[in-house]
């Protein structure tokens, strides 16, 4: 990295790192402006230094989403992709499938593997879940067990049957090139948590389909902290988990809604009247420490990548 895209590099880091520490020191009302644009700039020093963005792109204009439902409540604010700008350019950089269709901010928060034990109050947004493909043969001689994960459902007091979340899974994680049948006989597919019913996302694939479920999974899944992550569908794809791709675009939403719906944005703080305060407050301490960290991840594998350091 030399001449030009060095100099914005240094400088963009340098903003980026600024606005997040005065975002972590100022009241909720407008730290979701100093947020984002901290993501932003951090963003444009990772572009300056990724090497599979030509010198003619690097300094790609224009967030590259676009809101809609502002004036309605936060839960159904949504946001659509332009196809052009940062947001574009960072999906493909990041290996994400670019929304094709409006994302509401509810979906967003769910999807955001960060956020999987701060679900929105009332939410039924399919999450973001655990994911893996077991291969355990000794369940059944024709089948082996593929499991996604711990869902937490607001199934009430009804434990949902093995067809249901086998339902659940294709309607919500698929569509996939193999058949997802329910589990039998497996004791430990439900288990009643104090507070809530948790759903063991298990299901069996054939024997002959092996081999494309594990490659189909493996393309769609993601390591972030200590888990492996799957998503569903959203914004009519199924993209494979991105944590800095996800806190952009929810972070899009929220400074969208503070500035340009200042009243609206005060009363979703109010922990009196707004069920999401508390969500949101917990959420808008931990941003700016979490998407430095984030930016700092991502420009240093851009960059051992390239062999620079």
């Amino acid at each position: 990295m030399k001449g030009e895209r060095r100099r914005v590099f240094c400088s963009a880091l340098e903003q980026s790192e600024q606005l997040l520490n005065a975002a972590s020191q100022t009241p909720a009302d407008v730290r979701p402006m100093l947020v984002f644009y901290g993501i932003a700039q951090g963003v444009r020093a990772l572009f300056a230094c990724a090497p599979s963005i030509a010198d003619r792109d690097f300094r790609t204009k224009g967030h590259g989403l676009r809101e809609r439902n502002l004036r309605g409540s936060l839960r159904s604010m949504s946001v659509e992709a332009t196809g052009t700008g940062m947001f574009a350019a960072l999906c493909h950089l990041c290996d994400f499938t670019e929304f094709q269709a409006p994302v509401t901010f509810e979906q967003l928060w769910a999807v955001n593997p960060h956020l999987f034990q701060r679900r929105l109050a009332g939410s039924d947004q399919p999450p973001a879940v655990t994911a893996g493909c077991i291969l355990d043969h000794s369940i059944n001689s024709e089948m082996a067990v593929m499991t996604l994960g711990f869902l937490g459902s607001d199934v009430g007091d009804r434990l949902p049957t093995q067809g249901d979340v086998a339902d659940y899974v294709r309607s919500n994680y698929g569509p996939y090139p193999f058949e997802v049948l329910p589990l039998e006989d497996r004791s430990k597919f439900l288990f009643k948590h104090s507070r809530e019913t948790w759903v063991d996302l298990a299901v069996t694939v054939p024997r002959e389909q092996h081999t494309a479920a594990v490659a189909h999974l493996e393309a769609r899944q993601a390591r972030i902290g200590y888990n492996t992550w799957i998503l569903p569908q959203i914004g009519g794809v199924l993209p494979k988990p991105n944590a800095l791709v996800l806190w952009w675009a929810l972070f899009f939403s929220l400074s969208i809604r503070a500035r340009y719906e200042p009243e609206g944005w005060t009363k979703d703080l109010d922990v009196d009247s707004s069920p999401l305060a508390v969500q949101l407050q917990d959420v808008l301490e931990d941003a700016p420490s979490r998407c430095h960290a984030l930016l700092l991840e991502a420009i240093h594998e851009v960059c051992s990548s390239a062999g620079e350091h």
